[in-house]
């Protein structure tokens, strides 16, 4: 089973950041993060619509320019715990191109387009998708998956770029075998499920329609170790080093060799080159 970091490795470092990628590649097979735009169409790695959460930012992402995002300290509100050690430290909002580039060889990196049509600002002729699609439809280079809740964005994705593979994501107030079936139908390569819908039935339905199952978010050792036991392929965690560790206790995973002093020990490394690179415009892939 493969594990793969949630926002880069959100427990250990500051979401969706080079730091966060960085952490996560050190430990596991790959991270998952977050795709949106900026008002002038580049492409940034950012869970929520707004800056408040994650910046000391304000307003919608996509009514501020990139020059004004990559400003922002994206390491802002990272307590732990509360001593924010990262803020001020040239940690930025990072691109699409910069997380592809971080994992190139080393991991896969899931690309979850995140424009929904209950959001604010929701453009139903779904740029997100398009520019993906756009970007990777070009030559896309690495293990890459694209997903999202939103199958007009993968339908619009998909058109641009039928080479890179998609998943679609399961929230849990759905049912399980609808967001299977439906997975399937529209030719998608994987189904994502919220933890909660995973057991071994909606593991067998899947296997037997052609799809990878991916688990999210996953933090409990016990259920880290069941859905290996039922043969998810690979579940996104808040602590890549935790679920490695459950898979490592029970002889189901090879020995990485990575200790959690060494993870944070790269995180902080990598958070000390982003203050020498903060200045820096991202450069295209």
């Amino acid at each position: 089973m493969r594990i793969y970091g949630h926002r880069g490795a959100a427990a250990l470092a500051p979401e969706n950041t080079l730091e966060g990628f960085r952490a996560a590649l050190s430990c596991c097979d790959g991270f998952e993060c977050d795709v949106r735009a900026t008002l002038d169409g580049r492409l940034v790695l950012m869970h929520d619509g707004f800056l408040e959460r994650t910046t000391e930012g304000t307003g919608r992402l996509g009514e501020r320019v990139f020059d004004e995002v990559r400003a922002l300290d994206a390491a802002y509100r990272f307590r732990p715990d509360l001593g924010y050690p990262l803020r001020g430290r040239g940690v930025v909002v990072a691109t699409v191109e910069e997380a592809l580039r971080e994992a190139a060889g080393r991991g896969r990196v899931i690309l979850e387009l995140k424009a929904l049509p209950f959001e604010p600002g929701y453009d139903p002729d779904e740029p997100v998708a398009r520019a993906l699609g756009g970007l990777l439809g070009a030559g896309a280079r690495g293990d890459i998956v694209v997903s999202s809740f939103n199958p007009f964005a993968l339908k619009v994705f998909r058109g641009l770029a039928p080479d890179v593979p998609t998943a679609l994501l399961v929230p849990a107030a759905l049912e399980a075998a609808s967001g299977i079936d439906g997975a399937a139908a529209a030719g998608h390569k994987g189904c994502h499920l919220a933890e909660a819908l995973v057991d071994a039935p909606a593991v067998a339905r899947a296997r037997d329609a052609g799809l990878e199952v991916v688990a999210w978010t996953v933090n409990d050792p016990a259920r880290v170790r069941a859905f290996d036991g039922w043969g998810v392929d690979g579940i996104i965690a808040d602590d890549p080093v935790a679920a490695v560790e459950a898979l490592r206790a029970s002889g189901e995973r090879r020995v990485l060799g990575v200790s959690r002093d060494e993870v944070d020990q790269a995180s902080t490394e990598s958070a000390a080159r982003a203050v020498e690179n903060s200045n820096r415009d991202a450069s295209p892939m």
